[in-house]
């Protein structure tokens, strides 16, 4: 087409150099006319070339510059037509929508088009390319996508909706069958069974055969009485097996023993991590089926010595084992013998004793690099709701080398000495010794302690007594790394000796003193440690609660005189006793503080207020800097001491003066709140009403909200 217009123009040229020739000025003036027509013409042709090829190469924005500053020519409506058809034709709907809106508007020898009238025919492809851009969105996108592509949005599901997915098309049944190489987790609960219906129907048990050799975990975890549901998922078990799996998860009341030992010979050599609840088989089993576990976890009565010698397993490195009866020195000797490279060790029970970790330090690997006794359990979420709620067990797990030791009567210092200098690495680069230690151990003889040092110690937790607290404030100044103290279970209040101690040490960021509550101690300590009468006290007896407040206040007001060079930022004080107001004003000067900590009702002396403390009629008295703020049961809270709250992470718990008028007032004064945490506040408080009284402030604000009553 192009070709022709060049053409006509030479013609025309041609003519007008004739006419110049003749002196004919009219002829002359009439063929001119002509090739200036024809290079505007010539020109809006090319710049409509241009706008093609930028449109082939994806640049969108240079095309419509190029489209909005063609020159308006008797050519221009139907090189635009024929543009528009073309990206119509390469079902290019987007570029052909925008191309009509560019070009419906332009002028033609001056006059406007008609965009209104019925038989423009820029308006009707326009409504074409609408109309087939709505029916081009119902395309199945997954045929579209590249396997790669696929699998990274398959992987994204839960193996229900998986199965779903199975369902939707022959494609997708394809894709899946052939796009997806591994499940990353499949789980056997009463909550998935109600979402597919039954475990036991034929399309789920053929779907299931199909992938069960991508599935790399399984996770079987029910734990009610419902017969049905048991049977429901025993029988799907027994018709599929798992061929690869690297994670076993088994909490299963009464779960059938050959069923299990089916599963793990099928996995044998692919399983890497196994946890288990309520077995009957012993450890040494279990390694004997799967040569490559490296972390185990299992619950069981006792734990037996076996008849023959048993070779060593190099791979296990994690191992927790809970003990609900009692055990054999000699079983669990066979197995610590055995467990070369183990590097962590959990052992809970509820024999209060030692026995455990003198065979731990005579038998156990020299590549232990965590020793606990009690610690929390990898299996169940009680623990779990209590390190959230309670906040008194900090997991020790985060230090590299550490030795955690939870409630055994006889612990000594000799033995604890001996666990510490278990091989060298841990002598020389153990990172946190905890002792959550009951009154009625050996206290009294700990002077071996007394000189222990160590150059990068970093947590310590531990009680002590009037007679002992000079031993564990000379621990303390052994070890001028010491970041983290923590005085759990308070048997005597700290004196001017320790408090100086802890002065001198240059990076101090956290201090605590703790007891515990007692709705939630005695679900984690042997039944062996409380009195027998049944009044669900709590505590053990001797705990005390009464602190002295003047030399607490002496060590904040040291550190706020420290002004820009102090390093605390954290401080927990929880259930106990016996503060003056003045002392939470020294704290709240302290220019470093990050992290607040406050739980018991006792907290403040002579029933003060602690509203009256955390703020005032028109500001909050918190630290400005503070990020964290946990107020647990604390005396007298109301809504109005709220409303001036603002951290970027606050916990809220048994505040029974707060209501959800108070929260929502706080909430849309803070500037700073990233995270609520709302439990068990309110008297009469209905947890779905009040969730959606929050939901659009919270929404609003982006603030990640969570409610329990």
């Amino acid at each position: 087409m192009i070709s022709f217009t060049i053409a006509k123009f030479l013609t025309s040229f041609k003519n007008v150099e004739d006419s110049l020739h003749e002196r004919n000025l009219q002829t002359l003036e009439e063929h001119s006319t002509k090739v200036l027509h024809s290079l505007k013409d010539i020109e809006t042709k090319l710049q409509f070339i241009r706008v093609k090829a930028y449109l082939q190469h994806g640049e969108i924005s240079t095309a419509r510059t190029i489209a909005q500053s063609i020159q308006r020519t008797p050519s221009y409506k139907s090189e635009s037509i024929q543009l528009i058809h073309k990206l119509m034709e390469e079902k290019r709907y987007l570029d052909a929508i925008e191309m009509c809106d560019i070009f419906k508007l332009i002028t033609v020898n001056q006059d406007q088009l008609k965009i209104e009238g019925e038989n423009d025919e820029i308006v009707e492809l326009r409504q074409k390319a609408m109309e087939k851009l709505k029916n081009s969105s119902r395309i199945d996108v997954m045929t579209k996508f590249p396997p790669e592509i696929r699998t990274l949005i398959l992987d994204q599901l839960d193996f229900i909706d998986i199965l779903s997915c199975i369902r939707v098309s022959k494609d997708w049944r394809h894709f899946i069958f052939n796009d997806l190489p591994n499940i990353r987790q499949v789980i056997l609960d009463e909550k998935t069974r109600q979402k597919s219906g039954s475990f036991c129907s034929q399309f789920y048990k053929s779907s299931m055969q199909v992938l069960s050799d991508g599935v790399k975990s399984l996770k079987i975890d029910y734990q009610g009485y419902k017969e049905e549901i048991e049977v429901d998922i025993l029988t799907m078990l027994t018709s599929v097996s798992f061929n690869n799996l690297r994670v076993l998860i088994v909490l299963f009341r009464h779960f059938p023993e050959e069923q299990f030992r089916n599963i793990l010979r099928n996995s044998c050599h692919t399983l890497e991590e196994v946890h288990l609840n309520e077995v009957t088989f012993t450890c040494n089993e279990i390694l004997d089926i799967c040569p490559k576990l490296k972390r185990l976890s299992y619950e069981t009565y006792d734990i037996l010595p076996q008849q023959q010698p048993q070779p060593q397993y190099s791979s296990l490195m994690y191992l927790y084992i809970h003990i609900t009866g009692g055990y054999e020195a000699e079983g669990f000797k066979q197995v610590l013998k055995r467990l070369t490279n183990l590097e962590e060790i959990i052992i809970q029970t509820r024999r209060s004793n030692v026995d455990s970790l003198r065979l731990i330090h005579q038998y156990g690997s020299k590549h232990l690099r965590h020793i606990r006794l009690n610690g929390p359990s990898p299996l169940y979420t009680p623990y779990d709701v209590l390190t959230t709620y309670d906040e008194t067990f900090i997991d020790t797990s985060r230090f590299d080398y550490t030795i955690d030791v939870h409630d055994c009567l006889l612990m000594t210092a000799t033995l604890l000495l001996d666990l510490i200098n278990h091989s060298v690495n841990m002598k020389q680069k153990i990172k946190a010794v905890a002792l959550c230690l009951t009154p009625d151990s050996r206290l009294d003889d700990w002077n071996s302690f007394k000189y222990f040092t160590s150059p990068c110690l970093q947590y310590i937790k531990f009680s002590f007594t009037k007679e002992t607290e000079e031993i564990f404030a000379s621990v303390i100044l052994n070890c001028p790394t010491l970041e983290e103290v923590n005085i759990f279970r308070l048997l005597s209040s700290p004196s001017n000796i320790t408090m100086d101690a802890l002065r001198s040490l240059p990076v101090l960021k956290c201090f605590a003193i703790e007891n515990v509550e007692s709705e939630f101690y005695p679900r984690f300590v042997p039944e062996m440690l409380y009195d027998d009468d049944d009044d669900d006290d709590g505590f053990v007896p001797d705990c005390i609660k009464n602190v002295d407040d003047i030399i607490i206040r002496q060590f904040f007001t040291y550190h706020a005189l420290l002004d820009n060079h102090s390093t605390l930022q954290e401080v927990r004080l929880r259930h106990i006793s016996n503060l003056e107001p003045e002392t939470f004003e020294a704290l709240f000067k302290i220019k470093s503080l990050k992290s607040l900590n406050f739980a018991g009702s006792d907290l403040l002396s002579n029933n003060h207020s602690f509203g009256s403390v955390i703020s005032s009629e028109e500001k909050s008295l918190l630290p400005s800097e503070l990020e964290n703020l946990v107020l647990h049961d604390v005396n007298r809270i109301t809504n109005d001491d709220l409303q001036f709250l603002d951290c970027s992470n606050i916990l809220l718990a048994k505040l029974y003066g707060v209501t959800i008028d108070g929260i929502k007032v706080m909430m849309e004064n803070s500037k700073r709140l990233k995270k609520l945490t709302v439990r068990r506040c309110g008297r009469t408080m209905d947890a779905h009403r009040q969730r959606e009284e929050v939901k659009d402030i919270v929404k609003r604000k982006n603030i990640e909200f969570e409610l329990t009553l």
